[in-house]
């Protein structure tokens, strides 16, 4: 009797850490949704050095390389960190006073070092005609480098008009 009380033990405590473990993956990966979120955020007039400081961050998210592929655009291709460097400012100067979120992601871990997201990636701001707010859902893939969650690739599913 007592081998099985502790076996059943020893079980418990193994899904507790596996639990443990597997969440603490998932809010990492969450936070750094966030982030980039954030660091690809741009207000109107912002300064230099914190505009290239966010850019820097946001690259520092993801692999090198990293996959990205908008159909719409008929983008699919590999960046370096320099080339998604380079486009991630371009894409911030062409959206000043825009807004990121990545809302609703699903995350799945499809081992210890890969995870798959499903996000719905909100844009807000202001051009010519006003006020907009675009929606795409998006397909992020996740690699996991030296204990550390990064982004390894971005694919625009499909694009939702609000």
């Amino acid at each position: 009797m007592k081998k099985y009380v502790g076996a059943l033990l020893l079980i418990v405590v193994f899904g507790a850490v596996f639990f443990f473990l597997r969440s603490s993956d998932e809010q990492q990966l969450k936070k750094n949704l966030v982030l980039m979120a954030e660091f690809c955020t741009t207000e109107v007039g912002e300064p230099v050095l914190t505009f290239a400081k966010k850019v820097s961050s946001a690259t520092a998210l993801c692999t090198d390389p990293c996959q990205v592929e908008i159909a719409s655009l008929k983008i699919k291709k590999s960046y370096s960190l320099q080339e998604l460097r380079d486009n991630i400012l371009l894409m911030k100067k062409r959206l000043a006073g825009t807004g990121f979120s990545f809302d609703d992601p699903s995350i799945d871990l499809t081992d210890e070092a890969h995870a798959e997201i499903t996000a719905t990636l909100l844009l807000n701001g202001q051009n010519v005609n006003g006020r907009f707010t675009d929606a795409y859902e998006v397909l992020i893939g996740a690699r996991k480098v030296e204990k550390k969650w990064l982004f390894s690739s971005f694919t625009v599913v499909e694009f939702m008009e609000r």
